[in-house]
């Protein structure tokens, strides 16, 4: 996996550092390839000549969207200045005097908790396609997958997604979808939009399975 891993950074044409590699290979594998693309592309548009651990950083942050926590600081006032022993006695303040005067200390914001991570949930659905779909013109065939893989591309900044073929490995199906994003609603919004397109008329949800990572 390190071997085609560092194959397909060699491809991109832009170098890693030693440490940004290492952060990559932290980063969940069904992910990873969508952070390897977002930190190339920060590094091209900023004008780095190499991807390094920063941005890595980076966008782990702004993925798992956590905050960081408010410091709270406390006022100190300033110690009076000495009074000179030649000076004479002064008056004593009455009490209204003393409690106006009295330095107040301020209270202290409450710090702020750090928000949760965000739950990633796991969706597998096994799609069979319809015997029809062999006898449409080829025009339409190309039509109909390039407008699923244009929905595909749509959630691709928010919904990580991988398709496997399961032609002569399994009776249950013929594609195997994967995804893994953070909001079930949006999981739902994708699935329906790829059943309206042209090819997703032709299929058909054999078996459909969700869960939770972490």
């Amino acid at each position: 996996m390190a071997a085609d891993e560092a194959k397909d950074q060699e491809g991109t044409g832009i170098p890693w550092t030693d440490d940004a590699q290492a952060l990559l290979k932290k980063v969940p594998f069904f992910i990873r390839k969508n952070v390897e693309k977002e930190a190339e592309d920060y590094a091209r548009s900023h004008g780095m000549s190499r991807v390094e651990a920063s941005v890595i950083v980076r966008i782990k942050a702004s993925k798992s969207g956590e905050s960081a926590e408010a410091s709270a600081q406390i006022e100190t006032p300033s110690p009076a200045p000495p009074v000179s022993s030649a000076a004479p006695p002064e008056p004593i303040p009455s009490r209204e005097t003393v409690q106006s005067d009295s330095p107040r200390v301020s209270e202290s914001p409450t710090p702020k908790t750090a928000s949760a991570p965000l739950r990633e949930y796991a969706s597998f659905i096994i799609l069979r396609i319809d015997p029809e779909w062999r006898k449409v013109h080829p025009a339409e065939v190309g039509h109909g997958k390039k407008e699923f893989a244009d929905v595909v591309r749509t959630f691709e900044s928010q919904v990580a997604s991988s398709s496997y073929s399961l032609v002569g490995l399994s009776g249950l199906g013929d594609v195997l979808l994967w995804r893994v994003g953070t909001n079930i609603g949006l999981l739902q919004e994708m699935t329906g939009k790829l059943l309206s397109t042209y090819l997703g008329r032709y299929l058909t949800v054999e078996k459909s399975y969700l869960g939770f990572l972490g």
